[in-house]
């Protein structure tokens, strides 16, 4: 059976998406944005600035990670004081997660890190090459989220 072209090209993206994600997360932990144990303090820092305030369990689905996960970065940044939990009008128990003034700082520092190191990279790549990049991702993306949530739905 000839497997569906777009299929391998699909896989190609997966494993070369796989091969991306290790290198940025090398870069990412010699600029300080990820942590010695992996996880992404700026993505986090990001979620918060971006988003605004979170729960733990919003923040869990947006990444999509355990919950657990995320309540052990929350406490290991509260405890750096890069983050502070503040009371959810919406919810007793759950509070609600925001950046410090010193996350922030180091989200701001650590985006202009980034950007520096981004702009060794653009090669010969054109702001269009880019953008259909950045849609292909997302669709990517969208349908796999689809794909877990259709999977957990299932009893």
């Amino acid at each position: 059976m000839t497997a569906d072209p777009r299929a391998e090209q699909i896989t190609d993206i997966w494993l070369q998406s796989i091969r991306l994600f290790f290198r940025l997360q090398a870069m990412g932990k010699e600029l300080g944005a990820v942590s010695a144990n992996n996880s992404s303090t700026w993505g986090f820092l990001h979620t918060l600035v971006t988003v605004g305030p979170s729960t733990v369990p919003e923040i869990a689905r947006m990444r999509p990670v355990s919950r657990q996960h995320i309540q052990t970065m929350a406490n290991e940044m509260a405890t750096e004081g890069l983050i502070r939990f503040i009371e959810n009008p919406r919810h007793k128990r759950s509070k609600l997660l925001e950046a410090t003034d010193k996350g922030r700082a180091f989200y701001d520092e650590n985006a202009a890190a980034m950007l520096v190191e981004a702009s060794t990279m653009t090669g010969n790549l054109n702001t269009e090459d880019l953008e259909v990049t950045k849609a292909v991702l997302k669709e990517l993306q969208a349908a796999l989220a689809a794909r877990q949530e259709a999977v957990q739905d299932i009893p």
